[in-house]
């Protein structure tokens, strides 16, 4: 028993040398324009040709718009409303219809206060693939505080929610009853909630998550593991895929 608890010991020990720090001993050189990755001259200039500035969308108007993400499949955008529309408008040309996706205006407590409302948007990748049970999956992170109607205070408590909803085959509308609650953080504040996600190239949903607000952290969230989890990146598996969680 006393080997094995000593071997367990040392497992958990970190490996580092004593007195160790992380970070840099010295600054390290880094290029403009992100080490040369962004272009360092202006659409519209001669080096990157004629590139002009275009309003998209002449006949139309999109109250607080937040994210504009592409569909997977169609020539479309979703453009998503802070106060709780998401539409789905036609990408090419000068739309002049703006048909609703998703409207949860009923549930982010408008008018909005804070950070609070819709802050995040995805298809699933599979999204308008036949075949695929994923066809019809969107997702979205919102503010959600129950049992209140209308604008709230930014200091009352309420949710930071992670919810898919299903659009039914033949149908262009999600069907706001389809919600399944992925994640529902109780937040203390409606401050620094965060809530922008997409989808990378592994099919994991990645989420980022704010430090549940007050100024000079205050709440002191950030650094402590034995509460929610704040102030990162979050990682799931919405296809709850054997092979990858």
């Amino acid at each position: 028993m006393p080997s094995l608890f000593r071997s367990a010991l040392l497992a958990l020990l970190p490996t580092g040398l004593p007195g160790q720090t992380p970070g840099l001993d010295s600054p390290v050189p880094f290029a403009a324009f992100h080490g040369g990755v962004f272009p360092s001259t202006e659409p519209g200039s001669t080096a990157t040709g004629n590139w002009t500035a275009k309003d998209a969308c002449p006949n139309l108007s999109f109250p607080e718009p937040v994210r504009i993400v592409e569909h997977p499949r169609a020539a479309k955008l979703a453009v998503v409303s802070k106060t709780g529309p998401i539409w789905l408008i036609n990408s090419t040309g000068s739309p002049t219809t703006k048909p609703m996706l998703l409207n949860l205006t009923s549930k982010t407590n408008y008018p909005l206060v804070g950070e609070g409302g819709v802050s995040g948007f995805a298809f699933h990748p599979a999204f308008g693939l036949a075949g695929s049970p994923n066809r019809g999956f969107i997702y979205v992170s919102y503010r959600y505080t129950p049992g209140v109607s209308g604008a709230t205070d930014s200091e009352t408590p309420g949710y930071n929610r992670i919810s898919r909803f299903t659009v039914p085959d033949g149908s262009s509308q999600a069907n706001p009853a389809s919600e399944l609650v992925l994640i529902d953080t109780y937040d203390r504040q409606q401050w620094h909630i965060g809530g922008c996600m997409f989808f990378g190239d592994d099919g994991f949903l990645y989420i980022g998550v704010g430090d549940e607000g007050n100024a000079y952290s205050r709440i002191d969230s950030t650094q402590r593991l034995d509460g929610a989890l704040w102030s990162g990146v979050l990682r799931i598996d919405v296809d709850n895929n054997p092979l990858k969680s």
